[in-house]
Parts: structure tokens; sequence; C-alpha cells
């Protein structure tokens, strides 16, 4: 059961803390002579203790204020062990071992129990949400006391070194069957509510690799629908196998441990996520062994049948792979490459000052950029990479950093109408929109407003003066380099790509966002939460450009071009948009973020904690 309760329904805890369970207060009898109790919960993971009220007591709170504000958490279908202690004065010779839980009941039904002995019972939760806890204790004497207490049920995600070796495992199989299962398969052996990696990838497609603008990227919307994806796969999981919750990769820990060397960081083991291939010559490479050695590409007739023939259409590279259209690779494996354009743009992992920056943030405008750009998007690209790209002439022009902006601006002109992508070959910008119209390199990237953002990569590029001096012709032809190297795109690995989904890694990098956002909510630092963006100069995808192609039909030849603008019109980023990821709830974009707030115990999950543990007191006020 979803059960889904804005934060502002009721009073909430304010801050994180208050999440956890409070330890009882001081022994024995209260002031009005009742009995006091100590209940403790405890799983694999730890411990908490409360103390519950009395039914009197408790009913009372209850009509004063319309709330008892004492939460314990559990999670669901996994064994919580609850202990009973007599709170006893100092000295008084009462002891725990009188004690007995007669029933235990869960909003008056019986709570499925495993293991019941003296002061103690192992229960198992099933139904997600807030709960009252019935528990009847029966005295040595034979006296009864009747206790409720408040309990809220929410899967737990955790840091992927954090799990058991039997969760991990559990995690790890339950994601394999979500990519290796054909939909047929699936649905037979775990219901129809089954969905496998190929309706994933396609979802991650339409909304990234639109040739109007990008629908999950570079807005407002970035933090919220990748949250809500990362949501709808960790209940793909649990249809599988319903213990696991979405495992996540702190990346902040290989940056201090690692640096340079984070691909020797277990993430990375076979039996995990697998290595990150380093070829001689920068090529991508399948994964080489473990549990997702040569993993492959969906099939497209694992897609949904009404999603099949658009999926087909406009979703699919040269070749007919479900791949990034801008993506020429031929090969039916899930690629991965340590290199982009012959080049290591970033030597380690978003570190810790990364994260206390984007922690730092103003407003969520300025938060929402950060988690779009620096906090994430350069694992995509370091375990992705780029290659096929003529890196001589990108030489020539002094473009020898930041060649991850090479990609970005070739999907700028593949949205724009100058590159095209030929079934069953390689990318190109025809000559009938360069040389054919009598246009130069230079002429090509300032109509498609590309130089801003070459200018401040390629240092040896300046403005062509047309002279004919020898400067100038050299300067001319170094634009004619750049033009070529980018229209030509290269191949792509996956991860840095809009058909990411397709690598596993995606999942475990980006419930890092969510968590950060919890843990900024909660700060006394002042937060605007208004909704927004702080679109920046520095990342070549950030354009605002929004093309409209419907004026450019089938078949038409290069010369039909689209008609592109800037524009905030690029849906899937406005706040009353709907969220465009399969959940069983409705959600707008704004709803979804009231959701996500962590006063919200309607929430299907939580975190462990929210802290970066190799930050030391980075993110801690």
């Amino acid at each position: 059961t979803r059960r889904f309760q804005s934060a502002s329904a009721s009073a909430r805890p304010a801050a994180l803390d208050s999440m956890a369970a409070a330890t009882a207060a001081a022994a024995g009898a209260d002031a009005g002579g009742r009995e006091r109790f100590a209940l403790t919960m405890a799983n694999a993971y730890g411990s908490s203790t409360v103390e519950p009220l009395g039914v009197t007591t408790y009913e009372q709170e209850l009509a004063e204020s319309g709330d008892v504000s004492s939460y314990a958490f559990v999670e669901p279908h996994r064994v919580t062990t609850f202990s009973l202690a007599h709170l006893v004065t100092e000295g008084d010779e009462s002891t725990t071992t009188s004690l007995a839980f007669e029933t235990f009941t869960a909003n008056g039904a019986e709570v499925t129990k495993v293991g019941l002995a003296k002061n103690s019972v192992g229960v198992v939760f099933t139904q997600l949400g807030e709960d009252v806890l019935t528990v009847r204790v029966t005295s040595a004497d034979g006296s009864t006391t009747v206790l409720r207490q408040r309990v809220v049920c929410q899967y737990v995600r955790r840091e992927l070194r954090r799990l058991s070796d039997t969760d991990r495992l559990a995690f790890l199989d339950a994601m394999q069957v979500v990519y290796t299962e054909s939909a047929e398969v699936g649905k037979a052996k775990y219901g129809a509510s089954f969905t496998g990696i190929a309706h994933f990838v396609a979802e991650h497609l339409k909304g990234a690799a639109t040739r109007d603008c990008d629908h999950w990227h570079d807005g407002s919307g970035m933090l919220m629908v990748h949250t809500a994806f990362s949501l709808e796969f960790e209940r793909a999981l649990q249809v599988v196998d319903p213990r696991v919750s979405l495992a996540f990769w702190d990346y902040t820990i290989d940056d201090a441990t690692y640096g340079a060397n984070w691909t020797e960081s277990p993430i990375f083991d076979d039996d995990w996520f697998g290595a990150v291939p380093m070829t001689d010559d920068g090529e991508g490479a399948s994964i080489p062994r473990g549990r997702w050695a040569n993993l492959k590409l969906p099939r497209i007739s694992d897609v949904a049948d009404d999603e099949r023939a658009d999926v087909k259409a406009s979703f699919t590279n040269s070749y007919g792979l479900m791949r990034a259209p801008w993506n020429a690779s031929p090969s039916p494996f899930v690629l991965r490459s340590r290199l982009v354009a012959g080049s290591k743009p970033f030597t380690a992992l978003p570190s810790c000052d990364t994260f206390e920056a984007a922690w730092q943030s103003d407003s969520l405008a300025e938060f929402n950029e950060a988690m779009n750009g620096v906090a994430h998007g350069q694992v995509h690209v370091a375990t992705g990479g780029h290659w096929g790209v003529d890196t001589a002439k990108l030489d020539v022009a002094g473009w020898s950093e930041h060649r991850e902006q090479v990609l970005l601006v070739a999907k700028n002109l593949w949205r724009q109408g100058y590159v095209r992508c030929d079934e069953g070959g390689a990318c190109a910008c025809p000559a009938q929109l360069t040389t054919g119209a009598g246009k130069g390199g230079y002429e090509v990237l300032l109509e498609a407003g590309q130089v801003q953002w070459l200018t401040q990569y390629a240092t040896a590029l300046g403005s062509p003066d047309g002279s004919g001096s020898e400067e100038d012709l050299a300067m001319a032809t170094a634009w004619d380099g750049v033009l070529s190297a980018v229209c030509s795109v290269g191949q792509v690995g996956d991860m840095y790509t809009s058909a990411s989904p397709v690598d596993p890694l995606f999942w475990i990098i980006h419930p890092n966002l969510d968590r950060l956002l919890m843990l900024r909510r909660t700060s006394s630092r002042p937060f605007d939460e208004s909704w927004g963006y702080a679109h920046n100069q520095r990342t070549a995808s950030d354009t605002t450009v929004v093309c409209d192609w419907s004026g450019v039909g089938a078949g038409t030849d290069a010369s039909s071009m689209p008609n592109c603008t800037r524009s905030t019109s690029c849906s899937g980023h406005a706040k009353d948009d709907a969220l465009p990821v399969q959940l069983e709830e409705d959600f707008t974009l704004g709803t979804f973020e009231e959701y996500l707030h962590p006063g919200n115990l309607g929430r299907s999950y939580r975190y462990e904690n929210y802290e970066w543990g190799s930050c030391g007191t980075a993110l801690v006020e």
C-alpha cells in the first residue's frame, strides 16, 4: 500500500534528528503514578528505544494536539525485534524478566510474528506508512497494561558498503533480474507488475533524446524527475524481491580514499558493478567480467506494445539500437570508456568540497543547477567516455581541456538540424548546410549559437577577419576542423548519453542528490525554495533553446530545418507539469517536491542517515 500525505497536512518533526527514535527518559513511575516502559526496536543494522504511552495518555495527547509526535521507525519485510523493559526507580527490586507480551497488533490487526520469547518478539511489517501498535503487557502479578506506540514503516536506503553481504547480494540479484529477464518471462515469474529495463531506457530516451529540447536535464525538473525515476526503479526491484531498497554509491568516499585511482573502488568489483575498461586507443568496451559481463542493450520487443512504434521510430540510433539517436555505435553491448575524446577531463570523482558547495546554495534554483552538473554529471562522463572524434583537429584549436563539452555541442547541432545521422552509418553535417551553402565552420557555428561555448574551451580560436592573410586562413581552417570534429559526433559510452539507464551504475548515483536536498531542507541556514533553475554560461547543454520540428516532414532533405528559439517552454521543468514517470500516485513536479520533504512520513522510503562520512564536519552545521 502506498500512501501520500503532504508535509503540511499535519505537524511534523522539524529536523531529521527527530526522525530517530528518542531514548527513554528518567526511570520510574511519572508524577501521575503510571507505569513506564521502554520499547526497543532492533534489526541487523541498529536499534532505537522509545517510551510508549498508556492508552489513556495516548488518546489524551491525540485529542489535545491532533498528533502523537514520538515515532518509531521500522522497515518492511525485515524482522524487527521488539523488546520491552519496565522502567524502574533506583533501588526498586522489580526486574524486566517478569514482563511478557500478551498481544501485539497494528491498527487492530494481528502483526506477523516470527518467534516470541519472554519480553521480546520478532515482527515483520508488510504495509508502508504510519501505524499504531497496541501492546498488552502482562506482569508477573497478573496485572495488565495496554500500551500504544505510533510507528512509521518505510524502506531504508543505505550506502552499498553499509549493506550486509546478504542484503547487497539480494539487491544486485534483483537488479540483474530487471536487466536480463524478458518482459514475457518476468511477468510469468513475478506477475503483471514486473517491469524490465527496456521500459526504463525507453522512458529516459523519450525525455532526454527528443529533438526539440531536453525535458529531463538542464532545467528545474531535473532533480524531481530523476528522483521519481529512482523511485520507480526501486519499486520495480521490489516486485522481484520485496525486501530490497535502492542502495546508493557515496562517491565522495572513493574520492577521499582513491583520488585519481577511483576505479580501484569495490564498486567496480566484478561481482558488484564491473570494471570501466581502459583500452589503448580509448575506445569503449563492454563490461569485461562478472555478473554484468558483456551486458547487452535491451530489445525493442520488450518495450510495451503501446510505446514500441514510437521508440523504434524516434529513439533508436542509426543502427536501430536503443541508444541515443546521435550515438552511432553499432555494438549490441553496453559500452564504457575512461577517456573522453582522448583526454580525462575529470581526474577524480565529485568531492566533499563539491557537495559542500552545493549544500551552501542559497536557493533551490542554485541547488538544482549544482545537482544537474558537478555533483553527479561528471560521474556519467567519467564512466561512459567518448571516442571516435578527430582529436588532432581539437588540438589545432587549442581544445585540450573540457573535452566533455564536445558531445554537448554536437547534441546542440543535432537538435538544431545541422547534424544528421543516416541509417546504418555515422553522423555528419551535410554539405548542403556548410560548404555547399558557402559557409565555413565559423559561420555555421556562429549561426547555430555555439561560438560562445567554443571560445571558452578551444583557446586558440578567434574570429576570422576575412582578410585572407595567412593567420586568417589558419584560423578559418581551425574552425572548419572543429565543425568537422563535432559534426561527426563519434561514439559515446552509454552512461554519458540519454540511454544511460542501460548501465547499472546509473541507479546508484542519483540518490545522492535527493539525500543532499533532504539535508539542505532541514538546515537552519536560509534556503529559498521558490521553483527555478540557475542557468549558467559554462555548460554547452544549457542553451534554453527549443526547436520546433513540426514543419520538417519525414524524408525531406537537409535544407529543411527546424525553427529554433530561446524559450522557457521546454516541458518537464515547470512546477505544474505532470511528473513524466510512471508511479502509482499522480504527481506534478511541485507535489512530488512536497512528497520528498523530510518531514513527510508518508514517503515510501528514507535514508539510513544524512551524513557524508568521508567529509568530516563539512556538511554539518
